[in-house]
């Protein structure tokens, strides 16, 4: 028997069917299409001779109207319905349509996007806890929209969306809510001006002259200030304001005071959203928060009161507006490609089922993201999501950009739209994510960003500098590890498209060598020189590795990007993939700050030395053509030279040496006398000496030179 396991209307026109055992051409399969019980002409067309798949044609179009009508197929005994999914961009509103809780003092407009629902209550409470309730019908408008207008001054209200469709009647909370009851079990109605901290209206972003002008220094919002050595007030530890406060211990600063010393321009904040994996009330579940539940509200965990709606908005705005005050942008982390939940208890699948989600031809969800759901960011009511998402970010909050998590998975044009989006509010935006997926397949993969405003991760000179980030015992070029050297000296150059790069502008190109994925750099270095047979690697060794790293991250064209705590030789305690690990394993102990507190001074004096110079700030491709070249490239050692002012920097020739061996080079540099300025222990714009003739390169180790 030909078993049904799906069918779809993918147009007006076809109803796309899926069988579990494939039929072929000619075959009978005396199939009845009902709508509303009553029969409903078609024709069935196959693409090829054998096949899961058949098409059923419609002899006339479907309407709106008929979309959330009840749709079955049946075949001999078996009935099963028709889900509406592509069809429904077809029915899509303008984007220019708001979505959500529209709040005034005087009113409160809701208004949701459900084209297959037969009716939508608004259930509006007093509290979480209330029993009681006031349903009010919405009115369907065209285009799939539901709207019920309420008078009266509504701050404070809770409310659900009561959604009648494919034969059951579901209570979910609202996609565009703006905050929520604890853990989201209901959305808030909030008048956001009073969420706004004394001088929010002054607040601005981060203005930079080119993203290649950016330092970004990736944290968690726990992490930073969550455990004892952060030396804050208890009641602010691993929350928002935590981020904000300034500590010291034994005698080296803490959390923000660390922020301001160290010299990054940016922090990139992973996930913020309000994320599924913990409760909220929990403060000892740790999470990153990579699941996500609702884009546009802030994760409670942060906040000093998770109850309070309020708060998490608050709180949220402090701390960005006190990073801007010390001259830092905040980056947010946002997950768009997957959900954590699916089905009734994701607020997507709740409101217009199967619609959000990419699914496989039997109608199960694709899994592209290795999380068992992928978002269709190609779907229209998707993109606007998105679009809408960054926009409230962007305006209520004042971020700096966005860090886009599995972004190989997202669509190009959608990408391009949103990136489009972001920087019509804000130019000065950063916008880059990572180019690959969950396993499934790539849409973005490095170079495809070339010329479209965006940037991705440089895993290429991630694994030069570190070796493989799955195999511990492969070693970078930082450790020794040879065979790196070419794909790490077009790395340094901004990766250009003519050196077989994967760039059209250096600012496309995010370079770093450790992330919160994987291992530290610390980490995995420790546990490559372990597992290293033919040489003895000794802490003094690891030491000049993390300093290497580093000058070549900041030395580097194109846009440095370093973890907290990566200055000072974090430590997981060797956990390859912390995401749900303690705080004691994932947060920030400053005791190491004094312990590798070189390390440190080392990561900082690059960054002076960065700030202070343009060129290695270089933004031009043509005057990088023009200007800079590789002057050696040989086994664990390379040379280059940034020439001719490049990008104004008053320095008009700069020689850069990046030794990855064990044994001490030699190099004859041009005629005259040049100024060193970062050697193997000292980094910054002072010289340390002057030289001429034959320069001695230490290993595991580096050089900046200018004349």
């Amino acid at each position: 028997m030909k078993k049904l396991k799906w069918a779809e209307i993918i147009s007006k026109r076809v109803i796309r069917v899926f069988f579990g055992k494939p039929i072929k051409l000619g075959e009978s399969l005396k199939m009845k299409l009902l709508l509303e019980n009553e029969p409903v002409t078609f024709v069935a067309a196959m693409k090829s001779y054998i096949s899961h798949e058949v098409d059923l044609i419609l002899k006339s179009d479907l309407t709106e109207d008929d979309i959330n009508k009840d749709f079955f197929l049946v075949h001999m005994e078996e009935k099963i319905r028709v889900v509406p999914t592509t069809i429904l961009d077809e029915f899509a509103p303008t984007e220019d349509i708001p979505l959500g809780a529209i709040y005034s003092e005087t009113h409160t407009i809701f208004r949701t996007w459900s084209p297959v629902a037969k009716s939508v209550n608004l259930l509006l409470f007093d509290s979480p806890e209330s029993e009681q309730f006031k349903k009010i019908p919405m009115k369907k408008l065209e285009n799939g929209l539901w709207e019920a207008e309420i008078e009266g001054d509504l701050d404070g209200k809770y409310y659900l969306y009561e959604i009648e469709r494919f034969g059951e009647k579901v209570k979910t909370v609202d996609i565009y809510s703006k905050s929520v009851a604890i853990n989201g079990s209901m959305s808030a109605i909030v008048d956001l001006s009073k969420a706004e901290p004394p001088g929010w209206k002054e607040d601005k972003p981060v203005r930079l002259k080119s993203p290649t002008d950016a330092i970004i220094y990736e944290m968690h919002i726990a992490d930073i200030s969550g455990l004892d050595s952060s030396s804050i007030d208890e009641n602010f530890r691993a929350k928002y304001l935590g981020v904000v406060q300034e500590g010291e211990h034994n005698g080296v600063k803490t959390v923000l005071a660390h922020l301001k010393e160290f010299g990054i321009t940016h922090v990139q904040i992973m996930p913020t959203m309000i994320f599924r994996s913990c409760d909220e009330a929990d403060q000892s579940c740790y999470n990153w928060g990579y699941d996500p539940y609702l884009y546009m509200v802030p994760s409670g965990k942060y906040s000093s009161n998770p109850w309070d709606p309020y708060a998490r908005i608050r709180e949220l705005r402090e701390m960005i507006m006190k990073l801007h005050a010390n001259g830092i942008g905040v980056i947010l982390d946002i997950v768009f490609p997957h959900t954590f939940d699916i089905g009734e208890k994701s607020p997507f699948d709740a409101t217009v089922p199967y619609y959000y989600y990419r699914l496989n031809q039997d109608g199960s969800y694709k899994d592209e993201t290795g999380c068992g759901n992928t978002v269709a960011t190609e779907r229209k009511m998707v993109k606007k999501l998105m679009k809408d998402t960054v926009s409230y970010w962007l305006e209520e909050f004042h971020v700096d950009g966005f860090r886009f998590d599995q972004m190989g998975v997202i669509d190009e044009n959608t990408m391009e739209e949103v990136t489009q989006v972001i920087k019509k509010i804000n130019p000065n935006a950063l916008v880059y994510g990572e180019p690959w997926g969950g396993g499934g397949e790539v849409r973005i993969f490095k170079g495809k960003q070339k010329g479209k405003d965006y940037g991705v991760f440089n895993d290429e000179i991630r694994d030069a500098i570190r070796g493989s980030v799955f195999d511990v015992e492969k070693r970078g070029f930082v450790l020794a590890g040879e065979g790196q050297e070419k794909r790490l000296a077009i790395s340094l150059m901004g990766s250009p498209q003519y050196l077989g790069g994967f760039t059209e502008f250096p600012s496309e190109t995010v370079n770093y060598a450790e992330c919160h994925d994987n291992h530290t750099l610390f980490d995995k270095n420790y546990l490559a020189a372990k597992l290293d047979v033919s040489e003895e690697w000794s802490l003094e060794d690891l030491k000049r590795a993390q300093k290497l790293a580093a000058g070549i991250l900041l030395t580097s064209i194109g846009i440095p990007f370093l973890q907290l705590g990566q200055d000072f030789c974090r430590t997981k305690k060797f956990h390859p993939n912390s995401y749900n690990a303690s705080l004691e394993i994932n947060g920030i102990d400053w005791k190491r700050k004094k312990e590798f507190y070189d390390v440190f001074l080392y990561h900082k004096g690059l960054i002076e030395l960065r700030k202070k110079h343009p060129a290695f700030r270089a933004f031009d491709p043509n005057e990088i053509r023009n200007k800079v070249k590789i002057l050696k490239v040989e086994k664990l050692f390379i040379v280059m030279y940034y020439g001719e002012h490049l990008n104004n920097d008053p320095w008009k020739h700069i020689i850069l040496l990046y030794n990855g061996s064990r044994e001490l080079k030699n190099y004859h540099l041009p005629q005259g006398v040049w100024n060193m300025v970062v050697n193997e222990n000292t980094a910054g714009i002072d010289t340390i000496e002057e030289i001429s003739g034959l320069l001695e390169i230490p290993p595991i180790s580096m050089m900046v030179l200018w004349g």
